[in-house]
């Protein structure tokens, strides 16, 4: 008898230590509305649409890279910024890459190189408003961004709507009011 209750009660640590070290919990109780991130998807088919378009806000800036006088700078989920940055004291936007689910960048063999939600795309950019999708290697970060299935500016205590991988792909997290979110960081 000794034996068995020694057994279930290293079984409950086992099992509470998991738990603890789980970065998703979900909750049982309703909770009512709070200020939670929120998974922002999209269409598998629209999200691989690629623009150069007017200069837009910087508001959530990620990696960047330097070439030839101009910064490509990552807006996370949503694309690249490219700045003049020939003159450093007054650096200039110039046009706005549209890249939904873009978290990387990299210049390689004069190509912006960069992942496109799950794909891993290379963009020629011939002249200051137009880039073409020179070549794309579908799924390259799909493993990845199911994995990463907890917003990354998360904090603990956060609140959050855990990720349903079947309403598309998973492009970027905004905070917002969410009723009853599932799951909290801990």
């Amino acid at each position: 008898m000794n034996l068995q209750y020694t057994h279930m009660r290293s079984t409950g640590w086992f099992i509470g230590i998991v738990f603890l070290l789980s970065g998703c919990v979900k909750g049982g109780a309703r909770i009512g509305d709070r200020i939670a991130w929120k998974p922002i998807y999209g269409a598998p088919a629209a999200f691989r649409t690629i623009n150069s378009v007017a200069p837009q806000p910087i508001v959530n800036a990620g990696k960047f890279v330097y070439v030839n006088g101009r910064v490509f700078l990552v807006e996370q989920g949503r694309g690249i910024h490219v700045v003049s940055y020939t003159d450093p004291a007054n650096p200039v936007k110039q046009r706005f890459i549209d890249i939904p689910g873009c978290y990387e960048v990299s210049w390689k063999n004069g190509h912006l190189i960069a992942n496109n939600g799950p794909d891993l795309v290379s963009l020629s950019l011939p002249n200051a408003t137009t880039v073409n999708i020179a070549s794309r290697v579908p799924n390259v970060f799909r493993s990845i961004m199911e994995a990463n299935n907890v917003p990354p500016d998360a904090v603990s205590g956060d609140y959050f709507e855990c990720p349903d991988f079947t309403r598309g792909i998973l492009l970027r997290w905004e905070k917002g009011t969410a009723n009853d979110p599932e799951c909290r960081v801990r």
